[in-house]
């Protein structure tokens, strides 16, 4: 299936720019890599891996990643580090 692209279409490109801040990733066992690759152009970045399916670990009550989310918004604190789901 070929699909068409729209105007206002954001197709996946290298993150660009200069003095970018470390983010946090989350991805669960079932995402693609768009988190691990994005951590991975940002030095000092930091990924939470799921180690299982799911999405919205955040809104779900995953209390490992909220416990590390909510670290790196209050306290600027980066890890990499894996959770159960």
């Amino acid at each position: 299936m070929h699909r068409h692209r729209l105007p206002g279409d954001n197709p996946r490109a290298p993150l660009t720019g200069t003095k970018l801040p470390p983010i946090m990733g989350v991805q669960s066992v079932g995402d693609g890599h768009g988190p691990s690759q994005a951590t991975a152009q940002v030095p000092g970045s930091g990924m939470i891996r799921i180690d299982g399916y799911g999405h919205t670990m955040y809104l779900s009550g995953n209390t490992c990643v909220i416990d590390h989310v909510n670290r790196y918004f209050l306290d600027e604190k980066v890890v990499s580090t894996t959770c159960k789901p």
